[in-house]
């Protein structure tokens, strides 16, 4: 805008009040979207702070989906710098006494001395650490086989120990503490390199003795070669083994690259020996199964185990089949389990970390000490109590602003900001309708008591998806509905089972896409189908149960929430305890219930509002925010106009005063020479 301004100097007119009054008419759409620009940044203020205010409450929300928060037991020990615990719901109130404790210790062992830890070692062969092949090259250091063990072996650590500027030493140790995590090391072939490190000495025990006999280790499959099971670097080992009992020996030659564990145990049965025999037993623990040769002799006097005096083998096949074990080399600390007198009663764990023998009590053993210990168990509900009231204060506080948004006063006309918000609306409503809620709890119900009482029989039941996938589902240890849902559910055939809505039954859904019927059929003739309200098919990709119990809710109000007229929620401290005293485990699936819990549909809808990417509050304020953004774009665009305009006024008031003073310069031109007419007449009268 131009600064030039004649200021009226010739017409008299105050050109500036002037320019300035026909502008601020020109300026009246600017003020109109500045109103209008006030107005949207004022919602997206005010929804910036609604949605302060419901993440606020979805922080007490999230912290009744947390077990931790339902506990209701407190644990405390006389003395938490030799023993600590923790409990869950399980633990019953009472005192327990710890004493006499020997911690469990972890397995440690150093090899011999070595000048340094960077000289290559010249070392070559496969070496068994805990199972796992560790490959050592000829050009490898110290540090180098530390390293490698370290990134093959995940349950050992491995370090080199510098004792002095030229004592350098191999150190593992297991990860794992107790007798049964004791270090195992096997030299894979003749090239001895553990007894070289030191790890290992030249004493030779059984690894697995038994009754007249010896066992090897596991291996996971009986008829592939032992090279291939223990991943040997080729060509592996191969030679002769000889086996003496009392009645002489047998000689059998092996190729751990081609042999298995039962083309072992032929060899040694084809040898023909009078008492010496080789068989393959099975082992299963976990549902896993594996393979162990067993080899069983004459020995005096009978039922003794074999000792290493029973097996002649130069080339570490026996090693490298777990049935002989090296000595360790310098045992810094032996594997030890962990002992402790608990209640008066010796026990013994692996661990120190003891989580199986107090019912809902873990514990942790700290030190070795003689003394006694007392874990105390209290019933403590105060935490939860706390979490609810924080709960309920966060959800007033929310209603709160709620209705500060979107107030209404007749007789002065006033109003809320978001009265009229449907967005707004839309929040108030849903939250309403969560905590009128009513929880089916259905899936804590024990079977025994539906159908009127008369129970589920324990049995088997097969279902078969939309898409021919069938599954057999063992329900005779299941104790309640959950045990049920969670056993089909677990069952892996596409078939989701859930509490039907009305609370009533059990919902099944197909998910896998097929379009055959999905079936439900009893095994071996048993009723658990048909008991279940389940049994039947369906070419619908739903499965509604029959109703085996009445409708069984819960709601807020039974656990002394209750609402007040002005929609704000109250809660009776004292009707929470009772009820969390009678039946902690429902008060918590009130809140916790994956499909129906209070807690847990309430945090899926607040995250829904406050999502940050792409929450209802934050789409809303994108919103206001874009037409805030048009608004901006239309007043830089205005102003560029009126920018123009005014410089046209003024030029156009320049342009008057300049035709004004060129008049009033004619003006006094022409005057001028009129009187220099009059006077040259009137001199010439004179004379």
């Amino acid at each position: 805008m131009s600064n030039y301004s004649v200021g009226g100097l010739i017409s008299g007119f105050d050109t500036e009040s002037i320019v300035q009054s026909m502008m601020d008419v020109e300026r009246i759409p600017v003020k109109k979207l500045e109103i209008r620009k006030a107005s949207q940044l004022s919602l997206v203020t005010a929804y910036q702070a609604m949605s302060a205010r419901l993440i606020g409450l979805k922080v007490p929300v999230d912290n009744l989906l947390k077990p931790t928060t339902f506990q209701g037991r407190t644990v405390t020990s006389s003395d938490d710098k030799i023993v600590s615990a923790t409990v869950s719901n399980a633990a019953l109130a009472n005192a327990h006494h710890i004493t006499n404790i020997q911690m469990a210790q972890a397995h440690r062992i150093a090899g011999t001395t070595f000048s340094d830890a960077t000289t290559k070692l010249n070392l070559e062969g496969d070496v068994l650490i805990n199972g796992s092949v560790v490959r050592v090259a000829k050009d490898d250091t110290l540090t180098d086989i530390a390293a490698r063990i370290n990134s093959t072996v995940s349950n050992v650590s491995a370090s080199v120990l510098s004792v002095s500027d030229t004592d350098k030493r191999l150190v593992l140790t297991s990860k794992q503490t107790g007798t049964d995590s004791s270090l195992d090391l096997r030299d894979a072939n003749d090239s001895g390199i553990l007894k070289t490190l030191g790890l290992t000495s030249s004493t030779m025990t059984v690894r697995n003795p038994i009754a007249d006999g010896a066992n090897s280790g596991l291996f996971a499959v009986k008829t592939t070669s032992i090279g291939s099971l223990l991943r040997l670097s080729s060509p592996a080992v191969s030679g002769t083994i000889q086996i003496l009992d009392d009645n002489g020996s047998l000689s059998v030659s092996v190729d751990l690259a081609t042999d298995s564990i039962e083309s072992i145990a032929q060899k040694i049965n084809d040898a023909g020996h009078a008492s010496i025999s080789a068989s393959v037993v099975e082992e299963t623990n976990g549902g896993v199964t594996r393979f162990r040769l067993q080899i069983t002799g004459a020995v005096t006097p009978a039922g003794e185990p074999f000792s290493a005096s029973n097996f002649v083998d130069d080339n570490g096949i026996l090693e490298s089949l777990g049935i002989l074990r090296a000595g360790y080399g310098q045992e810094l600390t032996e594997a030890r389990n962990a002992t402790f007198d608990l209640d008066g009663i010796t026990m013994t764990r692996s661990s120190n970390l003891v989580s199986d023998a107090i019912t809902g009590m873990t514990f942790s053993l700290l030190k070795d000490s003689t003394e006694t210990v007392t874990l105390s168990v209290a019933s403590d509900q105060s935490p939860t109590v706390s979490a609810v009231q924080s709960f309920v204060d966060n959800y007033n506080a929310t209603l709160s602003y709620i209705k500060e948004q979107t107030f209404y006063n007749k007789e002065t006309g006033s109003k809320g900001l978001l009265l009229s918000d449907n967005t707004t609306r839309g929040i108030r409503n849903l939250l309403a309708s969560m905590i009128g809620r009513q929880v089916p709890m259905l899936s804590m119900q024990n079977l025994t008591s539906l159908n009127d009482g008369s129970g589920v029989s324990s049995g088997s039941i097969k279902i078969t998806n939309r898409a021919d996938q069938s599954a057999t589902i063992d329900l005779s240890r299941a104790v309640t509905v959950q045990d049920v849902l969670s056993a089909i559910n677990s069952a892996g055939i596409r078939v989701t089972a859930s509490v039907a809505p009305n609370g009533t039954g059990i919902l099944l859904t197909d998910t896998s896409g097929g379009s055959g019927s999905m079936k439900v059929e009893e095994v071996d003739g048993g009723a658990t189908a048909a008991d279940l309200g389940i049994l039947g098919n369906t070419y619908s990709s739903t499965l509604y149960g029959k109703a085996v119990a009445d409708a069984q809710f819960k709601s807020l109000s039974d656990i002394g929430i209750s609402l007040q007229t002005d929609g704000t929620l109250s809660l009776n401290a004292t009707t929470l305890r009772k009820a969390l005293e009678s039946d902690q485990d429902k008060v918590m699936t009130l809140f916790q219930d994956k499909t129906f819990g209070i807690a847990q549909v309430m945090s899926g809808e607040l995250e829904r509002m406050t999502n940050n990417t792409n929450g209802t509050l934050k789409i809303r304020q994108s919103g206001l925010q874009s037409v805030t953004d048009d608004i901006n774009k239309r007043i830089d665009v205005y102003n560029k106009r009126l920018e123009a305009k005014e410089e046209v006024l003024r030029a156009k008031f320049v342009s008057l005063e300049m035709a004004l003073a060129d008049m009033q310069s004619q003006s006094t031109f022409l005057s001028n020479q009129l009187a220099n007419i009059n006077y040259a007449w009137t001199a010439g009268r004179r004379n």
